[in-house]
C-alpha cells in the first residue's frame, strides 16, 4: 500500500489492485485459462499464477506472451478462454462493440470477464484515449455485447478524485522531476482515503474515477 501512496494516482491503483485480488481469490482459478486483454506491462500477473492460473497477457505493443492486431480477431478458438481480464483499457479502443464481441467469442459459456475502466479522469492517451463511461453506459454496453452483469464496483468517488487531479496535473507538467511530489503525494493520498470514507454511497458510487465490473458470458 505504502508504494501506492508516493503516487499521483496512488488511491485509485491501490484499489484496483485491490479488487483484481478480490476477483482472484473468489473464483476457482487452478489450471484455467486467464487472458488479459490488452495486457500492458502484465502488472497482475503474479495475481493470477500464485492462484494457479496459466495466464496469457496479449496486446497490440510491447512485449506480451500473445501480439494481437488492432480492430482484428483475437488468434484465438472460440469459447477457448476460462476468463477474460481487462484492465483500463477500453477507454483507449476505438470499436468497443468489436473489443466486447471478440472477448466474448473466446470466453467459454459461463466464462467470467473482470473488466475495469475509467468513470471520471483526465485525459491520458495510449495512443488515443476514447471514453468515460457512467455506471448506467457500462452495464448497457456490457450487456447489448451479450453479458449478464454479475456486480459493479465503484472505484474512489469525487472527493477522492478531486484531491488527486491536482497531484496528476502536477505529475505531467514536471515530467522526470515528479519523483519530488512523493511527500505531497502521500499527503494527499491519505486525504484523499478519508473523504472517499465519508462520501455518502449514492454520490461516490455514481461518480466514481474507475468502474470494476464482473460479468458472465451469455449462452
Amino acid at each position: 500500500m505504502l508504494k501506492y501512496l508516493l503516487q499521483a494516482d496512488g488511491l485509485v491503483a491501490a484499489a484496483l489492485e485491490n479488487s483484481v485480488r478480490k476477483f482472484a481469490h473468489a473464483n476457482e482459478l487452478d489450471k484455467h485459462v486467464v487472458l488479459d486483454f490488452g495486457c500492458g506491462t502484465m502488472p497482475y500477473r503474479p495475481i493470477f499464477t500464485s492462484a494457479g492460473a496459466r495466464y496469457i497477457g496479449a496486446d497490440i505493443d510491447g512485449a506480451p506472451d500473445l501480439r494481437i492486431e488492432a480492430d482484428q480477431p483475437l488468434p484465438l478458438t472460440n469459447e477457448s478462454m476460462n476468463f477474460v481480464v481487462s484492465f483500463q483499457v477500453l477507454e483507449h479502443v476505438r470499436e468497443v462493440p468489436r473489443y466486447l464481441e471478440e472477448t466474448r467469442r473466446v470466453l467459454t459459456r459461463d466464462g467470467r470477464l473482470f473488466l475495469s475502466t475509467h468513470g471520471v479522469w483526465p485525459y491520458h492517451p495510449h495512443p488515443t484515449d476514447y471514453w468515460r463511461w457512467t455506471q448506467d453506459g457500462l452495464r448497457e454496453t456490457l450487456e447489448q455485447a451479450g453479458f449478464v452483469i454479475l456486480r459493479i464496483t465503484p472505484l474512489c468517488g469525487p472527493a477522492a478524485w478531486l484531491a488527486m487531479f491536482p497531484m496528476l496535473a502536477a505529475k505531467k507538467l514536471l515530467g522526470p522531476a515528479s519523483v519530488l511530489l512523493a511527500p505531497a503525494n502521500f499527503l494527499v493520498n491519505v486525504l484523499a482515503l478519508t473523504a472517499d470514507c465519508l462520501t455518502p454511497n449514492t454520490i461516490r458510487d455514481t461518480n466514481a474515477a474507475v468502474y470494476a465490473v464482473e460479468a458472465e458470458r451469455c449462452r
